[in-house]
């Protein structure tokens, strides 16, 4: 998900849009996390849910986040849809954050 510093064309404030999207996905539901393992620098794989919908591909879909590949192929559709729409981060030319670029795969544990 795109952060209060990612940059973007213009004035669009992507972190502030997205996080208030991210607000109004779970506002008043119940939110859970299935837990996926580690990738190979660390980080806690998982996949977060509202009343049982999947928080990040609603995200991706709408164009404020981005999928992880080459970490995992979830959300490679969503993200084309996105794209393919020219919506949200991918309407606006925001940077990709350096914590998905030239990472290596994900081998889960």
């Amino acid at each position: 998900m795109p952060s209060e510093t990612t940059a973007c064309a213009g004035t669009w404030k992507t972190g502030a849009i997205a996080s208030r999207d991210l607000g109004s996905l779970v506002a008043g539901k119940l939110v859970d996390r299935e837990y996926r393992g580690h990738d190979n620098d660390g980080m806690t794989l998982g996949v977060c849910r509202a009343d049982g919908r999947d928080i990040g591909a609603d995200m991706v879909r709408a164009g404020l986040a981005w999928s992880r590949t080459p970490q995992t192929h979830e959300y490679v559709l969503e993200e084309g849809m996105a794209m393919a729409r020219v919506m949200g981060v991918h309407a606006h030319a925001c940077r990709l954050p350096p914590q998905l670029i030239n990472r290596s795969p994900v081998t889960p544990q």
